[in-house]
This record gives structure tokens, sequence and C-alpha cells, in this order.
């Protein structure tokens, strides 16, 4: 899902999909937890925009800032970004049937958020389940560091 207005996949060129398919562990790592600490909700990552800017996306670590938002905070998540992001009328409503109905040991609901711009991605048939996830950042934490500053 994206906002009327949103601009950025076609200025930015599709750094989203290699951002994701990049981090998918962290991703992961950061539902499954949240959804065993918190129960079902989403994960939202903050990209730095200085990291984008350049418009130039690799496979080195870009900067970005996680967190998993529980269903009973999805509301006023999504109601900040409303006003900063101009979603289209019903968004909120259809993320919170999408929240309810997710898989959480399959799937990922993503809140993509980069240069005031936001996107919202329901990751299934993941090759890598979360609790997989989890448990591969877990055994290999010390790789992942630079993720959890």
């Amino acid at each position: 899902m994206r906002p009327d207005n949103s601009v950025w996949q076609g200025n930015l060129g599709d750094w989203q999909n290699e951002f994701i398919h990049v981090n998918l562990l962290v991703i992961g790592y950061y539902a499954w937890n949240g959804y065993v600490e918190s129960g079902r909700g989403m994960v939202c990552v903050d990209v730095q925009d200085a990291a984008i800017a350049s418009k130039i996306i690799s496979l080195d670590w870009i900067p970005f800032r996680a967190e998993f938002i529980a269903k009973p905070q999805v509301v006023s998540q999504m109601q900040a970004h409303k006003q900063a992001h101009k979603f289209e009328e019903g968004v909120i409503d259809q993320l919170l049937r999408l929240v309810d109905r997710y898989h959480p040991d399959e799937d990922v609901i993503l809140l993509l958020t980069a240069q005031t711009q936001t996107e919202i991605h329901l990751l299934h048939n993941l090759k890598i389940s979360p609790p997989e996830c989890d448990r591969q950042v877990r055994r290999r934490w010390h790789e992942f560091q630079p993720c959890f500053r």
C-alpha cells in the first residue's frame, strides 16, 4: 500500500525490495520477537534518509531503525504517519484487518519509511519464516550487531 502522492519508488529506484531482501533476517527477528512478546502487530523500519539520498543502493549495510508495533498501538502509529504521508482513506482500517488475518509464524507486516515516504508490505511465502529468522539472528548475534544500534 502506498500513499496517493508516493513518488519515491520512481525517484529512488527499486531499492525497497533489495533492502527487504538484504535485511530479511533482522525484519523477521523483530516480527517474531514482537509477536511473542506483544501479540499481533507490524514491524516499522525507518531507513536513514542520507543512506538513500545518493540513489545508489548496494548490498552494503544501510542504516535503519526498527521496532515492533503491537496491534493496540497500530492505530496511533498510523495516525501519525497519515498526517505526514496522506494515506488514502481506509488504509488504516485495511491495515487493521490485515493485522487480524496474517499468520505471524509465516508472514511479516512491514511499514517501511524513508525520506518522509511510507510503504506497507505484507511479506508472505517467505523462504525463511519469522521463527527461523529469530533462531538464525540469535545464533549469529555478533553478525547482526550493526542492526541493533
